[in-house]
């Protein structure tokens, strides 16, 4: 039944694909005895239905599925990356309802989880649940506690960590500077953003940091249009790659 969900929606026919995987659900397959077997096939299901309700814009039993996966997930003894897709659903489910408190706590679950997570893009997982973490913070115009969190991690990165994540860090540092009104250490982390972005060849991260950070914030909040992040951005607002940033 599982299967057969699966290609009904390759297909295109979305209400058989809701169909049969519910029914998988309520059918046990043989061979399944042991709770762990179990509990990974319906977590597939779930994982399935999180799919199918937001391909039919319900939103509503996509959020139960969500929930259904994380109940599963936490049961389990290894992290799957179906668990955690699940909790960065709940995660963005929280924070566009306002609800910055149980995101905040939701973030810091997928963080830990993601950090026991055995696979090579577990580093990238690791850096969405706390870039979720730090986007609550300041929605929640926490900025000093959004420092605190983002130095640890910087110094943590430096030390053991994904060194090709320095620069989104260093960009968050410059987002809570600005609501700190600290111009002096916008332009420094703006700075060192752009250098890792492009040490590390991340093209769309030094784009993204001289659009948002060097001309936006710095030019339009602080009305300093003369700082060498806002010129170079000028230049490079209009372009598909931006001056000096990870050509090889």
């Amino acid at each position: 039944m599982q299967r057969i969900g699966a290609a009904c929606y390759a297909l295109g026919d979305v209400a058989s694909a809701k169909r049969f995987t519910q029914q998988s659900i309520q059918t046990l397959p043989s061979g399944l005895a042991l709770p762990t077997a179990y509990d990974n096939y319906l977590l597939k299901n779930y994982s399935n239905l999180v799919i199918f309700y937001g391909a039919s814009n319900n939103f509503h039993q996509q959020r139960m599925a969500v929930d259904s996966c994380i109940i599963i997930g936490r049961r389990l003894p290894i992290v799957e990356e179906s668990y955690l897709l699940a909790l960065q659903k709940k995660v963005e489910f929280l924070f566009y309802a306002g609800d910055y408190t149980f995101c905040f706590n939701y973030a810091s679950i997928g963080e830990a989880a993601s950090r026991r997570y055995d696979n090579f893009n577990k580093e990238s997982f690791v850096m969405n649940f706390f870039s979720w973490k730090i986007n609550t913070l300041i929605s929640d115009k926490k900025y000093d506690a959004a420092e605190v969190y983002l130095l640890n991690m910087l110094k943590d990165t430096i030390n053991t960590g994904a060194k090709e994540y320095l620069g989104t860090i260093y960009e968050q540092l410059a987002e809570v500077m600005i609501y700190k009104k600290d111009a002096g250490k916008i332009l420094s982390y703006v700075q060192k953003a752009i250098s890792y972005d492009e040490l590390y060849g991340n093209n769309l991260g030094c784009m993204e940091t001289l659009n948002n950070l060097g001309y936006y914030y710095y030019f339009k909040q602080l009305g300093d249009n003369k700082s060498p992040a806002h010129i170079k951005a000028l230049r490079n607002r209009n372009k598909e790659q931006p001056d000096h940033c990870g050509r090889h």
